[in-house]
């Protein structure tokens, strides 16, 4: 008899994970908060790396509609000085790591099971190893496996440890320009094919930009505050025009073309947030029935670009660990956490010592060697 495995969070990470098992005919049930597939914005694009999400991707069977549907072009980087100054540049390189913007990527997933092994709308409570509590009064009872894959406030972690996570420094600001090319010409010259990053070093603050699929830009305005700034600051937000004029205050000593880019934001939002954080290489002893994947197990922050590619790795392993233990979960538990842990304490310190590299004096240099490094290595 099959083990009854409960994921709590339709992410990257719990809809991975639904469809190896669902693919190795292992049953499964996801629990989702969301009212809906499409109820909650997805975010911008995002590179899959080829020894975590296109193995994960593979492993699914889904690697042929990944490659149709990425953009090789979208792995153009630029890296400059606030000064307007390029220090890198990597064109027209195919660095196996081709973009695809996460609402596709989402999608793929979705459409990869059947869609009753989903549960909208159930906001989990509170739990036991073997019980699930959700908002809505339902009660999910003798579960073998219990998944956390519910994020950076996960409730599931807490049968694990109780560690929280806790403010990385920086806040982010997002804003967009949509059809980029044709009514923002010269912020789309600006930011390129593909990820474009202007780097503040001592001032510790930057700008990241991102081309969508859709041709749309994505923006992000990072910057070294305190935790509540973002509420605290006094800029109204939901005020776009008065919030860009502020914001520009911050980025006064960027050049020009970097300042057009908050200048020509879109009116429609610009959301907010800051930045949180679990300790680098956290761990716990293993829980006979109960495990966490991506966010959930090791909330990071998006500097390194490595978290749906951990996510997407951690549900590959747990899969196939599921698979080769069988009915004795506790097994595969510990042999997936057993390769987790390791792997994830030097991907979440390569991703702090990224973010130190955005917000310190030597940051350029030091990521142009690294990428001169990798550029070399893949030759």
């Amino acid at each position: 008899m099959s083990p009854k495995i409960v994921i709590i969070g339709a992410g990257p990470a719990g809809l991975t994970l639904g469809r190896i098992l669902h693919v190795n005919s292992i049953p499964f049930i996801i629990y989702d908060l969301a009212a809906s597939s499409t109820s909650s914005p997805q975010g911008g694009t995002l590179d899959l790396h080829a020894q975590t999400g296109q193995l994960a991707l593979k492993e699914a069977g889904l690697f042929s509609q990944f490659e149709a549907a990425s953009r090789t072009e979208g792995e153009d980087m630029i890296i400059s000085s606030r000064d307007g100054v390029r220090h890198v540049e990597v064109l027209d390189t195919d660095r196996g790591r081709p973009e695809i913007d996460r609402e596709f990527l989402r999608k793929m997933l979705l459409d990869s099971f059947p869609a009753e092994n989903i549960k909208w709308n159930h906001k989990l409570l509170s739990c036991t190893a073997t019980t699930a509590t959700f908002a809505n009064g339902h009660l999910e009872k003798d579960i073998d496996l219990l998944v956390g894959a519910d994020g950076a406030w996960s409730k599931v972690r807490p049968l694990m440890t109780y560690v929280p996570p806790f403010y990385s420094g920086i806040s982010c600001v997002e804003f967009r320009h949509y059809d980029a090319d044709m009514k923002h010409p010269q912020v789309a010259k600006t930011i390129g094919k593909g990820n474009h990053f202007v780097f503040g070093e001592s001032t510790r603050k930057c700008l990241l930009s991102q081309r969508m699929g859709d041709g749309s830009l994505r923006t992000y305005a990072a910057i070294h505050k305190p935790e509540h700034w973002l509420k605290e600051c006094g800029i109204d937000w939901s005020n776009t025009n008065a919030a860009k004029k502020q914001l520009l205050e911050e980025y006064d000593d960027f050049a020009p073309e970097f300042k057009k880019m908050i200048e020509d934001a879109e009116e429609d939002s610009m959301p907010t947030r800051p930045l949180y954080m679990l300790p680098v290489g956290l761990s716990w002893p293993s829980h006979r029935s109960a495990t966490l994947i991506g966010d959930s197990a090791h909330l990071m922050t998006p500097f390194a670009g490595e978290g749906v590619n951990a996510a997407m790795r951690d549900a590959y392993e747990l899969a196939l660990a599921i698979k080769e233990s069988k009915e004795d979960v506790a097994a595969a538990v510990k042999m997936y956490e057993s390769s987790m842990f390791p792997r994830m304490t030097q991907v979440t310190t390569k991703t702090w010592n990224s973010l130190m590299l955005r917000f310190r004096e030597g940051g350029i240099a030091n990521m142009k060697k690294r990428v001169e490094k990798s550029m070399t290595q893949k030759g």
